[in-house]
């Protein structure tokens, strides 16, 4: 979890209002995690699928524009 998603989960969290929007944020990461997951485990089946690399390129991008985070150095 990059360190400004973690400092709005904490702000959120100490915000009564906002445990809602908590609640989304939440959700929302474990639907790209489970995602990210299926998609990671089809591609280590077949890791030479161009039409998969590009799904990761395109998630990668939208996990990266919805948390602002950079790219996995990993």
């Amino acid at each position: 979890m990059c360190v400004i998603m973690q400092f709005y989960l904490c702000w959120f969290m100490a915000c009564g209002t906002c445990v809602s929007i908590y609640r989304y944020l939440v959700s929302k990461l474990r639907r790209l995690e489970k995602k990210t997951h299926l998609l990671q485990r089809t591609l280590a089946e077949d890791p030479m699928n161009e039409d998969l690399m590009m799904e990761m390129d395109d998630l990668e991008q939208q996990v990266s524009r919805q948390f602002k985070c950079g790219k996995s150095k990993v």
